[in-house]
């Protein structure tokens, strides 16, 4: 199994719950928690995983991607993947968004940015979403 260390941004936002972050990718995926307050300071830590993943303490990851970010880990042609997040507000849609959430770990992010400084190969998964918090 693969397992990944996950890197939790605190977003600073009433509704953060960095546990329901954790518990919905279930007890295989993550191996490691580093809780940071911005992405800068993820180039300071020790990745002893394959992967690493990118996620803020106020998002939880659905049950589809649950179930497929362990089988897309197995995938050695892909550097980084993306993810699509919807936002809500009173548990109305009212954004749609897509960036780069989970990296091998010798991809380096450019400053407070997902985006890696030198282009990778990406894949889009499209088995579920990032979901804010509401």
């Amino acid at each position: 199994m693969h397992q990944l260390t996950l890197f939790a941004v605190r977003s600073g936002n009433d509704n953060s719950n960095l546990m329901n972050l954790i518990n919905s990718f279930g007890e295989e995926t993550i191996e490691t928690v580093h809780s940071i307050d911005n992405l800068s300071q993820i180039k300071e830590k020790n990745i002893l995983t394959e992967w690493f993943g990118v996620f803020y303490d106020d998002e939880h990851i659905d049950q589809g991607l649950r179930v497929a970010i362990p089988i897309f880990l197995t995938d050695i042609t892909i550097e980084v993947f993306k993810f699509y997040r919807k936002t809500f507000d009173d548990g109305i849609n009212i954004e749609a968004s897509i960036s780069p959430r989970i990296f091998r770990k010798h991809i380096k992010l450019q400053d407070n940015s997902l985006l890696p400084i030198i282009p990778s190969r990406y894949e889009t998964i499209l088995n579920g979403w990032v979901l804010g918090n509401t």
